[in-house]
């Protein structure tokens, strides 16, 4: 895998080279206040289509590893021009009188191939920066329309890093970030990025009962390695004045396409019916893994104990062998709930913002020990304490909205 991946690398690169692209990165040097962060990531995606990087920083030790381009205006008119590491102008291009009221989604079209077009054709030109530039040819409606669509996918990045079917990665969300979810249409959840780090996020029913809140904040080591701690809190679940609240602290190692996560939470609540605890451990470990350009595969599972109340009885006959009477026995039994999701993940050929989950909700109880005298022969179970398992099927739908 490493020698083909290495290979296509080289040929990559190889073909870059035969269109006399110079530089594998670029950058924009914005003096009329064009760009904003959905301009740069729409351009970030469509040159990332061409092999190249566009990034705000430059490593100047590798200096000649970029091309800097530069947005001016002159006597009412828009320009853009690229310079290499020499300083020598490779071409202008003129963007037009109307450029800056335009719509992101126009800007980074017409910017792209403003600069694209210099980037395939470029002459080192000797006349300084104001010289009469050279008109871009527009591009026709059907490739404006065939060049958004394409922005709107970029398959080397995942817009779903943050979430698995309903519980969180420790991977975050970007400032100005909204992330919807929801499952059956039924249940509907939001989370929105504070900043670069820090989420907040609540959800419902379509009747508004029960409801939560949840927060999140990412630390993370290196581009593979994220930890986040957070909280649920949640309000209604079993009555209006039921309360829980479920601290976690969790890890996540592998991009944002394939990665695995661990963690673990303390749940507390003001009704102890179902761990019979004033606290309890609930152990969380998920999965993702990319299948291609659209489809993954992904499993979400939660641990904890559970108490479950059990009622046994036996039979005692007379000396005389007759039937006596029948002795009921009732017993708390502490097992272990095993709660999941596992399915499929397919993201929108137009709009990577957009995804599907389709797969099975499984549910398995494993019973503890039974206590003594109850773990006798002679005593029976009402009910069978056995193992229990159900499953069926779940479909969830996402979409990511960027705001900023």
């Amino acid at each position: 895998m490493k020698a083909i991946f290495l290979k296509s690398f080289i040929v990559t690169i190889t073909i870059a080279y035969s269109f006399n692209i110079q530089a594998q990165k670029i950058v924009i040097d914005d003096q009329v206040n064009i760009l904003n962060a959905t301009v740069d990531s729409l351009l970030t995606v469509k040159f990332n289509t061409k092999g190249i990087t566009y990034t705000p920083l430059v490593d100047y030790k590798l200096k000649c590893n970029y091309q800097f381009a530069k947005l001016y205006a002159s006597e009412g008119q828009t320009y853009a021009s690229i310079e290499n590491c020499k300083d020598k102008l490779l071409g202008i291009k003129k963007l037009g009188s109307t450029f800056n009221t335009a719509s992101d989604m126009d800007k980074a079209t017409l910017l792209f191939f403003a600069l694209w077009e210099i980037i395939e054709n470029p002459a080192e030109i000797n006349e300084p920066i104001s010289s009469e530039p050279v008109s871009i040819q527009v591009p026709s409606k059907n490739e404006v329309e065939a060049n958004d669509q394409e922005l709107l996918f970029d398959p080397s990045v995942s817009e779903h890093d943050s979430r698995y079917f309903f519980a969180p990665t420790a991977r975050p969300l970007k400032k100005g970030e909204l992330y919807y979810n929801t499952i059956y249409f039924l249940i509907h959840d939001i989370q929105y990025g504070i900043s670069d780090r820090l989420s907040f996020g609540m959800g419902s029913t379509i009747i508004g009962f029960p409801f939560y809140f949840t927060t999140k904040y990412s630390i993370p080591v290196n581009e593979k390695s994220h930890f986040a701690i957070g909280d649920l809190l949640i309000l209604g679940t079993y009555g209006a004045d039921f309360a829980g609240n479920l601290l976690f602290l969790s890890y996540t190692y592998g991009g944002d396409k394939s990665n695995i996560t661990i963690g673990e939470g303390l749940f507390t609540s003001n009704n102890q019916e179902v761990t019979n605890r004033k606290f309890t451990f609930v152990t969380n470990v998920n999965g993702i893994l990319s299948l291609g350009k659209y489809f993954y595969l992904i499993s979400e599972n939660y641990i904890s104990p559970i108490r479950q109340e059990e009622q046994v009885f036996k039979t005692v006959f007379n000396p005389d062998g007759s039937y006596g009477y029948t002795q009921v026995g009732n017993y708390e039994q502490q097992n272990a709930l095993w709660f999941g999701i596992s399915g499929i993940r397919f993201v929108t050929k137009k709009n990577s913002l957009v995804s599907w989950q389709v797969g099975l909700t499984h549910i398995l109880n494993v019973p503890g020990k039974i206590p003594s005298p109850y773990d006798q022969s002679e005593w029976n179970n009402y009910d069978g304490s056995a193992f229990e398992f159900i499953a069926f099927p779940t479909v969830s739908f996402t979409r990511k909205f960027k705001l900023k």
